[in-house]
């Protein structure tokens, strides 16, 4: 190939490029620094809405009972959250006493996303009574699972004898 022919090559998709990038650049806003993107698990859910659909506030997470809390984030419809939440609910069946449970619909309460740094559903949050994270899940998780990693950080915070 002669050098006069690359030159043209190499000039040509150099306007491609840089036509393709000023496309997308000003068809696709940049995400603003410090925004929690929440990244939904299963192909059939849609992302939540950029206002609160609730009027009721989002519950309060610790729940204030004195407890550790298992928190599911979920949003309904999804196969991957059911499932997670019937082991939630197996899970604190097992350790009532010892622990809170709560569902939250990211759905109904966006704000959760940014405030529990939310990036798929289900995630699963295990929070001391004092507010401070203990343990963390992302994803579909079985009730082995979560009834072996929430017991290992209850354990660990002394709040439940092992």
């Amino acid at each position: 190939m002669r050098p006069v022919y690359t030159l043209t090559l190499v000039g040509v998709a150099a306007v491609v490029a840089a036509g393709t990038i000023w496309y997308y650049a000003t068809r696709y806003p940049s995400i603003p620094e410090g925004a929690t993107l929440l990244r939904l698990s299963c192909a059939d859910c849609s992302p939540p809405a950029s206002q609160a659909n609730s009027k009721e506030p989002m519950p309060a997470i610790p729940t204030g009972s004195g407890l550790p809390c298992l928190v599911q984030f979920e949003v309904p419809g999804s196969a991957e959250c059911e499932s997670a939440g019937e082991a939630l609910e197996a899970t604190g069946s097992k350790l009532e006493g010892a622990l809170d449970t709560l569902r939250i619909d990211a759905e109904e309460f966006p704000q959760a996303g940014t405030e529990w740094r939310l990036h798929i559903v289900p995630t699963h949050v295990l929070v001391s009574p004092e507010g401070e994270e203990l343990w963390r899940h992302e994803g579909a998780i079985t009730e082995d699972e979560l009834l072996e990693g929430v017991s290992g950080a209850v354990d660990a915070s002394g709040s439940v004898e092992s």
